[in-house]
């Protein structure tokens, strides 16, 4: 959704989609776009898709703002399976919604957060993922664009994540891993 440079795109819909990226593809579903002056995303609804096998992320958000996803999996990834990530842009990712979605089986993280404010997490699942199923992080390119505030989980799912360290401790396997 809106991976060009200097455009804005507004009420964008994806409904019932599968996107395969067998291992060669770099994203499934992109949001903004990362290098762009001025990129935004806003007022869209991601329902019913399946993001599988790209080498980067499932879904990457730049600057997705008022929007929401619905049933939505990113499974088997080679990287994340969900991205909020910032860029050298005056957007950041907010006031998102994630319902009822599932992110596993990626090798990376379920989710990694490094850019986004008001982002919620409703009945979501994250399990046996590489990494751990939340990974929430500053940046070295820390502005103020890349600023992690407000991210809810409510009735989430954290299970069996963290699969590459077997140094990890019981404790942590499953949780959200902050660096914020």
């Amino acid at each position: 959704i809106n991976a060009g440079a200097g455009v804005t795109t507004h009420n964008a819909v994806i409904r019932d989609l599968r996107l395969d990226g067998v291992d060669t593809g770099a994203v499934g579903i992109q949001f903004g776009h990362g290098t762009a002056a001025s990129p935004k995303a806003a007022v869209a609804r991601v329902e019913n898709v399946l993001c599988t096998r790209f080498t980067v992320a499932g879904i990457r958000a730049y600057t997705m703002q008022l929007s929401v996803l619905l049933n939505v999996e990113s499974v088997a990834n080679g990287g994340d399976g969900l991205r909020f990530e910032g860029g050298s842009t005056n957007y950041a990712n907010t006031a998102s919604q994630i319902i009822s979605s599932r992110f596993k089986r990626n090798g990376g993280a379920g989710l990694r957060i490094n850019n986004g404010y008001h982002i919620d997490f409703l009945g979501t699942h994250l399990e046996l993922n590489e990494d751990e199923g939340g990974v929430i992080e500053q940046t070295a390119n820390v502005s103020s664009f890349d600023t992690v505030q407000n991210i809810t989980f409510k009735q989430c799912w954290f299970e069996a994540n963290n699969l590459a360290s077997s140094a990890a401790p019981a404790s942590t396997v499953g949780q959200i891993r902050t660096g914020v």
